[in-house]
């Protein structure tokens, strides 16, 4: 079943992603600003990248918004 709207965590993520290979951020960066742990950051963006259908490009230097439709 698909959710309406992101929860918690997930807003959380998407308020700290920014577009652009420059704005690149880990996992770990994320979970040390916002205070969750590691897995449920993963979880989080796995959430948005299969419920919402966001796209997220993986470098070696961490995570990128590419697109979104929220």
């Amino acid at each position: 079943m698909k959710r309406d709207r992101p929860q918690e965590v997930e807003m959380a993520v998407l308020a700290l992603l920014k577009k652009g290979n420059d704005n690149a951020t880990t996992g770990g960066e994320l979970a040390t600003i916002t205070g969750y742990n590691t897995r449920l950051i993963s979880s989080a963006i796995s959430n948005l990248i299969i419920l919402f259908t966001m796209v997220f490009l993986s470098l070696a230097l961490g995570l990128v918004l590419v697109m979104g439709t929220i």
